[in-house]
């Protein structure tokens, strides 16, 4: 079974439900595709360019951060 987007945002999902966000938290799938494949995900407290160029060199296909990439209060 190959492991896609959705996988992962359905994981994250169970374990800290998107619903239980605050209104003005903007959670989920920021950008990409839910049927891409997936092998390696970097996970971050911010999505900074250090840390987009850090999944660049280890390949990786997803990066999960704490904090979303745009945030508007």
């Amino acid at each position: 079974m190959t492991c896609t987007v959705r996988h992962i945002y359905d994981w994250v999902d169970a374990f800290a439900p998107f619903a239980t966000a605050q209104e003005h938290d903007n959670v989920g799938l920021l950008t990409g595709r839910f049927d891409a494949p997936v092998t390696r995900v970097l996970t971050a407290l911010d999505c900074t360019l250090a840390v987009v160029r850090e999944a660049l060199a280890l390949k990786a296909e997803v990066i999960l951060t704490h904090h979303p990439l745009m945030f508007h209060p």
